[in-house]
């Protein structure tokens, strides 16, 4: 039985026209976007049919002296010919003159293949894909039927409508549609049209619809000299178009009729005559570093030929990693470059699969001995986070502050000789003198002791031909043009240290016998990174990393060597210079870095003397050039100024902006900061349009370490539905506050605990739409409060939140930005990060676009979908967004930030000890006090371009 039918009875008796534009009302599924028509007219003073062309659901808009019928064709009946279709599925819009003789249906119900809609004296047909790129009617009709025929379908009833409208797109005028990136028709820009050893230039006007013909049968007219063709194929064969860039920078394009991908120009026919293309320099920022040493060659802008593979969460990066690096030790000669902010060469990253090679290493440090056994090389630079100053006098001030915190965290854990007044003086005095006895050995050796990688400095280097060495950011507080006036803390700080910077890069090399395998990303080989998208981790964790094969490698590999020459080598020489680099792939990529602008010489980097800006320029770039769709993963999100604008602006462009971070970072202030940007940005949207907020996953039983009981408790007393205290026992199962209680389907959050009954813990907690479990905001919804009986069964559940720590950017499903730049001054002009930005080649026209394909796979996890089976419910992000805004109890992980019951960032106190409430009020008043202070000057560093 047909899948598609002719939307027209006997269709080789109309009478059929291209139509430039028609622009599909608001209300339906893709309202506001023009789209080529195909007009078609009955015989002479007759009316025909008009059928469903599909299966699928119906809708209609009737105005304007005009009946729009819309039909979303149902992929589940014909799954494997939706799926071969090569944009996602289609939408059909059926324009009539009026409704007179259309069929009564109501929105939402289902039309049957074939099924007669109306009669009419004629109808416009319009065809949407989800990729959203505008096609012209022969050559969506042709994109059925060759679907219809891969999968050995039944095209009966479609080919008569396909050959009937075949030739409009045969003739030599035919439309030549050139398309931006996003897919739509152009409306501006000069174009080359090349003809042997001739060159024609014609500019597109809004008139054209996108369409060169038009401008060039319009130049013909007007100066024949100048445009000495009426259109592009009387002359017969292929014609080159090459489109005239803004810039500097290199025009890419790509056929969509083969996806053949081009620089420059590229050729039609009348078999291929849809262009799409996008000039790079609009995305990729020019390398702002330049080195000192003769021996550097500069970074490319960005190079073709690429291969970019991207991994989610830690286990598939690790997983490929020692792969490698297994493959580098067979080969007899390997080398091993790693860059990390934290490394961790014990912690076993891997389970090692059937299909493994039976000695694969499962540990950094099993790699590292294979590889330095068999002759190979390793080299690892590991932040060192901490340079404090030997000399400092550590004043009486730091002392009180390491108490203060010290107080704070004992406190919130519950220890009882703090909590009591009796014993408290004598405990806060011995953790004033056990403070300045630690800072002191602590001052005396630079901070050593507190790196977390000091255990992989010590150790990995005594292995054979492995050399780990720490690597110090330069910067100090006089390179950071954002600090405020110094004020107590401050000067307490700076006593005790005045680099607040680091190398947050986490790149690594991997040399084999045939070629070098780049990875940058934002995972660390560190064990909080082994969480996979399950989560099912006790802290999930989520990440996004990738690896590079190609040209771009080139430039990953100076960075790396630029470093270890000033930190490792100063004599090592860049092998890879002269390399000839093989094009292994269909992805543009530029490697791009952030390293900070010196107040003074001696702290420069010979490599970037002045800094390097480009992660910060080619990030603001993909922001202007935003169309349709924003989608950003970031640990921190409290961007500088000018992303805060490109991306307010962007939100009033784009149909789908989604934002994804952590619940409440880590980062301190941070949530303050944030949280107007967020507001901002929802205000300069149309409702629908943004979602920011954290994944959050369904309740689970909390992990028990000490019993099994744990956590599995009673109700000691009956609970009416307004009470806002709970009795709970046994007290030995109860954990200290704040944690989620459910009893009889309700959760409950408990967030204080008052009296002091050996036999029962009484817990206040928040209920009802305090516990804003569903949704915060104005209408805030969270569970429904009821009574419950003395006796039943009340259990604490864990509402695990996924920490977000991938630093992730895609636009329009065409461009990525992906590394360890986070979206805060740090990450885009002070700490020395590394961010890969791609672009692929066939740009949308590849069906398999690789960077539509990673959104659609973190949509799927964010979004908690079967992957395979959602993603053609994914693949137009202005349509899938709206998935996130389904409820949570119903399966979807990412809430809004404020999903969540109203907490004190300060002054939560714990009941009984009043030397802890004085002592913490004292420190928190002098912290919060300064807090702006303290994040313009330690927190969140920045430096000017």
């Amino acid at each position: 039985m047909p899948s598609f039918f002719s939307p027209l009875t006997t269709p080789d008796a109309w009478t059929y026209e291209t139509v430039g534009h028609v622009i599909v009302p608001a209300g339906l599924r893709y309202g506001g976007y023009r789209l080529r028509g195909l007009r078609a007219t009955p015989p002479a003073g007759g009316t025909a049919g008009i059928r469903a062309p599909a299966l699928g659901t119906l809708r209609k808009a009737i105005g304007g002296g005009t009946a729009v019928v819309e039909l979303q064709p149902d992929p589940f009946p014909a799954r494997r010919l939706m799926a071969a279709l090569p944009w996602g599925l289609p939408t059909f819009y059926l324009v009539l003159p009026d409704d007179g003789s259309l069929v009564a249906f109501s929105d939402g119900d289902l039309a049957a293949g074939g099924e007669p809609l109306c009669s009419g004296t004629a109808v416009t047909i319009l065809m949407a894909v989800q990729d959203r790129l505008v096609l012209d009617p022969p050559t969506w009709a042709a994109q059925i039927l060759g679907a219809i025929t891969a999968v050995r379908g039944d095209a009966a009833d479609w080919k008569p409508f396909h050959d009937a409208i075949a030739p409009l797109g045969r003739h030599t005028s035919a439309p030549v549609l050139l398309l931006d990136h996003t897919g739509e028709p152009r409306m501006s820009g000069e174009v080359d049209i090349v003809l042997g050893s001739a060159a024609y230039r014609a500019e597109l006007e809004p008139g054209d619809d996108g369409d060169l013909q038009k401008a060039v049968s319009r130049k013909h007219r007007a100066d024949h000299r100048a445009m000495p063709i009426a259109d592009l194929f009387s002359a017969g064969g292929a014609v080159t178009i090459r489109p005239v860039p803004a810039g500097a920078a290199e025009i890419q394009l790509a056929r969509l009729e083969d996806q053949a991908a081009a620089a420059g120009e590229q050729a039609v026919s009348p078999a291929a005559r849809h262009l799409i293309y996008t000039d790079l320099g609009q995305w990729f920022a020019r390398q702002t570093a330049v080195s000192e040493d003769p021996a550097d060659f500069p970074l490319h802008r960005y190079t073709r030929g690429n291969r970019v593979r991207y991994f989610v969460n830690g286990p598939e990066y690790f997983h490929d990693l020692l792969l490698a690096l297994h493959d580098a030790a067979q080969s007899g000669a390997g080398r091993f470059d790693l860059a990390g902010w934290s490394v961790d060469h014990q912690v076993k990253l891997i389970v090692p699969g059937p299909d493994d090679p039976d000695d694969l290493p499962v540990t950094l440090q099993d790699a590292c001995a294979a590889l330095g056994l068999k002759h190979g090389e390793v080299r690892i630079l590991a932040s060192r986070l901490y340079q404090l100053n030997p000399g400092s006098s550590v004043s009486f001030h730091l002392g009180v502050l390491l108490t203060l915190v010290t107080s704070a965290v004992v406190t919130l854990r519950g220890v009882p000789a703090i909590r009591t007044d009796g014993s408290g003086v004598l405990v806060w005095f011995l953790l004033l003198i056990g403070a300045q006895l630690y800072l002191d050995r602590l001052f005396s050796a630079r901070g050593e002791p507190l790196e977390q990688n000091k255990p992989a400095v010590d150790e990995l280097s005594q292995l054979q031909g492995v050399s780990c060495v720490y690597s110090p950011y330069p910067a100090t507080i006089d390179d950071n043009t954002v600090r405020s006036p110094d004020t107590l803390i401050l000067r307490t700080l700076y006593d005790a240290t005045t680099r607040f910077g680091v190398h947050h890069q986490k790149l690594a090399l991997v040399r084999n016998a045939t070629r070098t395998i780049g990875y940058c990303g934002g995972i660390d080989i560190w064990p909080d990174r082994l969480d996979d998208a399950r989560h099912l981790a006790a802290l999930p964790f989520h990440d996004v990393h990738a690896r590079v094969e190609g040209p771009a490698v080139r430039d990953l590999a100076l960075t790396f060597h630029q470093r270890w020459k000033r930190d490792g080598d100063a004599n090592a020489a860049h092998e890879l210079s002269n390399a000839v680099w093989e094009s292994l792939g269909t992805d543009i990529v530029q490697v791009a870095r952030t390293y900070f602008r010196p107040a003074a010489p001696a702290r420069r980097f010979a490599f970037a003397p002045q800094g390097d800006m480009t992660i910060h320029d080619t990030i603001l770039n993909a922001l202007r050039s935003a169309r349709e769709s924003v989608y950003v993963h970031d640990q921190y999100f409290t961007p500088p100024q000018d992303y805060r604008d490109a991306l307010i602006a962007a939100a009033g462009r784009v149909k789908s902006l989604v934002v994804v971070m952590p619940g409440l970072p880590d980062q301190p202030f941070g949530e303050i900061i944030r949280t107007g940007l967020i507001k901002d940005v929802y205000d300069a949207a149309e409702d629908g349009v943004v979602h920011i907020g954290y994944p959050r996953l369904r309740w689970r039983l909390p992990g028990n370490d000490r019993r099994a009981s744990s956590g599995k408790c009673r109700l000691a007393e009956s609970v009416a539905a307004a009470d806002t205290v709970v009795a709970v026992g046994p007290p030995a199962r109860v954990p200290p506050p704040p944690f989620w209680l459910a009893v009889e389907g309700e959760l409950m959050y408990v967030h204080d605990e008052i009296g002091s009954d050996p036999e029962i813990r009484r817990l206040v907690v928040v209920r009802g739409e305090g516990t804003r479990l569903v949704r915060g905001g104005p209408a805030a919804e969270g569970a429904r409060a009821r009574s419950h009986p003395a006796g039943v069964t009340a259990s604490v559940v864990h509402l695990p939140e996924v920490y977000v720590h991938a630093k992730l950017m895609i636009v329009d499903d065409v461009f990525l930005s992906l590394g360890s730049a986070n979206l805060n001054r740090r990450g885009m002009s002070h700490d020395s990060e590394a961010n890969i930005f791609t672009v692929p080649q066939a740009l949308k026209a590849d069906p398999a676009n690789p960077v539509a394909a990673l959104r659609r796979r973190l949509w799927a996890e964010m979004a908690d979908l079967p992957e395979g089976l959602a993603a053609p419910l994914l693949r137009d992000p202005a349509d899938a967004a709206r998935l996130f805004r389904r409820s949570p109890l119903l399966g979807n992980r990412l809430v809004t930030t404020d999903t969540r019951p109203t907490h004190l960032m300060y002054g939560a106190s714990t009941g009984d000890g009043a030397i802890s409430d004085i002592l913490q009020g004292i420190g928190l008043g002098l912290v919060t006090a300064d807090h702006p202070l303290l994040f313009d000057s330690v927190i969140d560093p920045g430096t000017s371009s």
